[in-house]
């Protein structure tokens, strides 16, 4: 049974999610296997969408990203991390 918890993450880590950290700063990938790894052994990342339209659940805010920590104000996505 794997374990989640409820995020929301800047747009940086929701590529990261999608492509595994390919045309992403390698600074900015550090930060974001970092904060994986705070929560613990294993894990992941996981984006929420829309069922109907596909679309990324979320809007902005001053909030920082709950994954790498990044304080700048933007667009957070809902998401979750699970791991095992």
């Amino acid at each position: 049974m794997k374990l989640q918890e409820k995020v929301q993450v800047c747009v940086e880590c929701v590529q990261y999610s999608a492509n595994g950290g390919a045309e992403i700063d390698p600074q900015k990938v550090a930060e974001i296997q970092a904060g994986l790894n705070s929560y613990g052994t294993g894990a992941e990342f996981h984006y929420i969408t829309d069922s109907e339209t596909g679309e990324l659940s979320g809007g902005f805010s001053w909030s920082p990203c709950d994954v790498c920590g990044d304080t700048l104000g933007g667009d957070r996505f809902d998401g979750f991390v699970m791991w095992l």
